[in-house]
């Protein structure tokens, strides 16, 4: 949804983490002016003897020289892309500020949706660990601890403008849903149909947690990770559907959505994944040699000059 930012925040390898913004060597000034900034002695502009010994010993190991590949283990914490609920009579909850799963107090079954955008993860990654965080704001009037359990979407799904409800309380019901939200019924709310009623989603449960109280819950798990690893390697990504107790009226959880506002914005869902990556590929450490060594040339010159 336009005007809601999704927090990305990445922990691990300095260097590879430079290397793949297109920033080159840490401490190598000519990656800074490469990308239009300004060389790391901000004050004179100098290149420092120091800086060209730090920037060849850097280009050497991440060409191959001294290792043969470079291999990193990064940590990736992303918010949601999109997030909705849908309701057995028909309703919608696309930007409400909670996201439902289990069966209100008036009987009315419901199910949360939630995708991340993961293209900040690069192509040929390991995904070593995934954990789903959700915070619990309000739970149903009999108040039981409940299994809630993933599964992978197999249908994209939308999140139109339909919303109710405050940061811990309301919505319970939904809205009318608007063109593009998704329903029951509806992937995109009179645009295209689920082909199964409640949602398209593999058999297969992803995670499950029990949720009891509020708070804080994770859902991890090698099927999460099984389903992250697919999703990199070129597979749809439409993200998963939360199911709980949907026999028994009173036992919904009410989970903060992105759009939630409380506590500052924190409460809001949280995805976080651990991978590994090779940053550069044996084959392309000649050519990374060779013009990392020619920048250090031109470096030199300049600053001789000067």
């Amino acid at each position: 949804m336009p005007g809601v930012r999704q927090p990305v925040t990445v922990t691990g390898c300095k260097l590879c983490a430079a290397i793949r913004r297109g920033g080159g060597v840490p401490g190598f000034p000519g990656a800074d002016m490469a990308t239009g900034g300004t060389p790391d002695n901000t004050e004179t502009g100098i290149v420092t003897r120091a800086d060209m010994k730090a920037a060849l010993i850097g280009v050497l190991l991440i060409s191959g020289l001294l290792l043969p590949e470079l291999s990193c283990a990064v940590t990736i914490s992303v918010g949601a892309s999109k997030d909705n609920t849908i309701y057995d009579n028909g309703n919608s909850n696309s930007t409400g500020q909670g996201i439902f799963a289990g069966r209100s107090g008036a009987g009315v079954v419901q199910r949360g949706l939630i995708a991340f955008d993961l293209g900040t993860i690069p192509s040929g990654a390991t995904i070593d660990s995934v954990t789903l965080t959700l915070y619990v704001n309000s739970q149903g009037y009999l108040e039981a601890a409940e299994t809630v359990t993933l599964n992978r979407l197999t249908t994209d799904w939308g999140e139109g403008n339909s919303g109710s409800g405050g940061p811990t309380s309301g919505g319970g019901s939904g809205v009318t849903p608007a063109v593009g939200d998704a329903t029951w019924t509806s992937a995109f709310n009179a645009l295209s149909d689920w082909t199964s009623a409640g949602g398209d989603f593999a058999p297969q449960v992803s995670a499950s947690a029990i949720v009891d109280g509020l708070g804080l819950f994770s859902w991890t798990g090698a099927d999460l990770v099984a389903d992250v690893q697919s999703w990199i390697d070129g597979g749809d990504n439409y993200g998963w559907i939360l199911r709980g107790n949907e026999a028994s009226s009173g036992s919904s959880k009410r989970f903060s959505s992105r759009e939630n506002t409380g506590n500052g914005g924190a409460n809001a869902p949280l995805l976080t994944v651990d991978y590994s990556f090779t940053a550069v590929p044996v084959p392309a450490s000649m050519w990374l040699f060779g013009t990392g060594l020619a920048g250090l040339v031109g470096l030199g010159r300049r600053n001789s000059v000067r």
